[in-house]
């Protein structure tokens, strides 16, 4: 690791990171500037720092790292995007950019099989009607994962763990994305297949892609009307992928059975008729953030930024 060239530089903490996180930072020898996110727009933000890091929440646009050049050559983002950077004013000058890719597979996959058996089982009403005294054992019986055809949009790190762990549930899993992952199709026994006839055949329609512009409100009205009627929707992606307007629709419609968000389009979230959806499981952007992957997201991210600065 070149731990030897980042020692005495001074780093520009933003977000409250794992311990275990600052521990490598200080053992490197570098000199720790704690600076909430929040106030990265101050006029009295230090700027003579040779990188930052944070997590999700610190925006490292061109505005505030343009105030800390010239002497900003690393950013540093614990988690497994990075769409809070402008990597191309990075490219532009020359500043290296670390994040911690796949860090955080197993902790998503996980979440989404447990929205996924949520959905599948009617595990709001159950809740719902116990606390009111009711007991609707037979109404409620739900139906098995086993057997049920899973279509994956995005076979990436988080794609591929969770279609590990969907073949031993003895599902179908079948996969779209840009790229082909032949050897894993046969290691695992998953098919790709085009979106539409993903769409078209999956019980359920989990997305794991990237935000980007072709990515943004790919979730849309015209999407789920190409899923099976009573499907299961879930995001675990970026919540800007989906159009909050339109899945709403499709769950009071009865066209989707049941969705699962775990992101939204502006965090925290604000719409509170969306939470008015009984038919609609919603955790507050925590599949990546166990402890485990916690840990993993903050220490990997140091450890790529040391074996390359």
């Amino acid at each position: 690791m070149a731990v030897e060239n980042v020692r005495g530089k001074r780093i520009l903490v933003t977000e409250d990171l794992h311990p275990e996180g600052i521990r490598m930072l200080e053992e490197a020898g570098m000199d720790l500037v704690y600076w909430d996110w929040q106030r990265l727009t101050d006029p009295d933000t230090p700027t003579d720092v040779d990188a930052i890091i944070g997590k999700q929440y610190f925006q490292c646009n061109s505005e505030l790292m343009g105030r800390l050049l010239p002497q900003l050559k690393w950013v540093i983002t614990c988690g497994a995007g990075k769409n809070n950077i402008d990597e191309a004013y990075c490219a532009e000058k020359g500043i290296a950019v670390f994040n911690a890719p796949g860090s955080n597979a197993v902790s998503v996959a996980e979440q989404a099989i447990m929205m996924m058996i949520g959905g599948l089982r009617y595990i709001n009403e159950c809740q719902t009607s116990l606390r009111e005294g009711k007991w609707l054992r037979d109404e409620l019986a739900g139906n098995e994962l086993m057997g049920k055809t899973v279509g994956i949009i995005g076979l990436g790190a988080i794609g591929k763990a969770l279609a590990k762990r969907l073949v031993a549930f003895e599902t179908e899993v079948i996969y779209y994305d840009i790229v082909r992952y032949e050897d894993f199709e046969a290691e695992w026994d998953v098919a790709f297949v085009p979106q539409d006839d993903l769409l078209a055949r999956s019980d359920i329609v989990t997305i794991h892609m990237w935000l980007d512009g072709e990515t943004e409100g790919m979730a849309n009205a015209d999407l789920f009307s190409k899923m099976k009627d009573g499907a299961i929707f879930m995001n675990l992606a970026r919540g800007q992928m989906v159009v909050l307007d339109d899945l709403k629709a499709a769950l009071r419609s009865g066209k989707l059975r049941y969705a699962g968000l775990d992101t939204f389009p502006t965090e925290p979230n604000d719409d509170m008729d969306l939470m008015a959806i009984p038919n609609l499981i919603v955790t507050p952007h925590t599949s990546g953030i166990p402890h485990e992957g916690y840990v993993r997201m903050n220490t990997w991210a140091i450890q790529w930024f040391f074996k390359d600065a």
